[in-house]
């Protein structure tokens, strides 16, 4: 009797984490995707403004290639929430991009950021690609995974690129959108 009682409670506990886990996941998403539709708000703020020639373009270029790799991830685990939020993602951050280029009259640094980064992340993608050819998808996934990681690093530590200009000018106008930094913290703080 205490072993079909036991097996009872183990199942309801483990309903009630998941029912915990699809409200964690939901959460991690829209804050997520919030994230993305800030730096299109951003990006449009700076298309608008005086300094957008000083604002850096590491903060634009990072991000879309963060959500394509995460997006080639979530493919090779068959995760629906990692491939959603990074289709959504990939569509907001490169919008944001291109309203970005288009705002900026000396295109050629945003040309060859552009440039390393398309070739950085095709050559991610043959590396990946050649893995699974040779029948390593633990590896693969493996390898991509880690490389998501540190492209995610990299697309939160983006917007700290304009701390050095906030410190010589003494000024956050036009270099450090508060939002970004808060939708930062937000979606890192949730997703330990």
């Amino acid at each position: 009797m205490s072993k079909v009682l036991d097996s009872e409670v183990l199942r309801d506990r483990k309903e009630l984490i998941m029912d915990d886990m699809d409200n964690v996941e939901l959460f991690c998403t829209v804050c997520t995707v919030a994230l993305f539709v800030n730096g299109l708000r951003s990006s449009w703020i700076i298309s608008c403004s005086a300094s957008e020639n000083t604002f850096p373009v590491f903060p634009f270029v990072a991000p879309p290639v963060c959500c394509f790799l995460w997006l080639r991830y979530g493919m090779l685990k068959n995760s629906s929430t990692i491939t959603f939020v990074n289709t959504v993602g990939l569509f907001f951050t490169t919008l944001a991009l291109a309203v970005f280029w288009t705002s900026v009259e000396s295109k050629s640094k945003i040309r060859q950021a552009v440039l390393l980064a398309v070739l950085g992340t095709l050559s991610v993608w043959w590396h990946v690609e050649s893995l699974l050819n040779v029948g390593g998808d633990t590896l693969a996934t493996s390898r991509l995974g880690f490389i998501c990681a540190c492209s995610s690093i990299s697309m939160f530590g983006a917007p700290l690129v304009a701390i050095r200009e906030v410190l010589e000018k003494e000024s956050t106008d036009g270099s450090l959108d508060l939002s970004v930094c808060f939708m930062n913290f937000l979606v890192v703080s949730t997703r330990h």
